[in-house]
């Protein structure tokens, strides 16, 4: 496990709703690539601000927009299984049994939204989405508690209380992916 404590350990993974290949999911290709693009940048308003005649009392503002799309519930739910597989693997080699375990998965990928008929609708929750719930109870063994965190919200799921989940549960038809835009503001001041 990344985390140990007396009596157990925590196993910190990351998944998507990005498309993945071998190469890793596009949404972290692409983030990488736009990391450089910013810092390009950054260095190019420095480098005006530097070589501008001076101004004192002026005050300009830059900003870098990076855009992300193309996430998918599909993309979601394939990363879910694929990680928790790979990790279910390294818990048994690592003799975990009779411990509490508990598995933190982190989401950095834009929300998830479930559309209804008209043009609204809410984000996604997983302690909500049966179809998740039954994966999830089909695949973790000797798992005590599951931490989901997303942009800006964290679930906590007591897998020993997963049936109840499931009953109360809701069979969504129709999970989108959300948009993720990141700016970052360049703010100069010249004195």
């Amino acid at each position: 496990p990344d985390f140990v404590f007396d009596g157990g350990g925590i196993e910190h993974f990351e998944i998507t709703s990005s498309l993945e290949n071998k190469k890793g999911s596009m949404f972290k290709i692409d983030k990488s690539v736009n990391e450089r693009k910013k810092s390009e940048f950054i260095q190019n308003v420095k480098n005006q601000l530097y070589n501008s005649t001076p101004n004192p009392g002026t005050i300009t503002s830059d900003s870098f927009k990076e855009i992300y799309e193309n996430f998918s519930y599909e993309n979601f739910i394939n990363s879910l299984i694929k990680n928790i597989d790979k990790h279910n693997t390294s818990l048994i080699k690592q003799n975990y049994e009779n411990k509490i375990v508990i598995y933190l998965i982190e989401q950095q990928t834009a929300r998830l939204f479930i559309k209804d008929n008209k043009n609204s609708g809410e984000f996604y929750q997983l302690h909500n989405d049966k179809k998740a719930l039954t994966l999830i109870k089909d695949k973790l063994i000797n798992v005590n508690y599951l931490v989901y965190v997303n942009l800006d919200e964290i679930e906590i799921l007591d897998i020993s209380k997963i049936d109840s989940l499931i009953e109360n549960a809701k069979e969504y038809k129709n999970i989108i992916g959300g948009r993720l835009i990141e700016i970052s503001l360049i703010n100069s001041i010249d004195l």
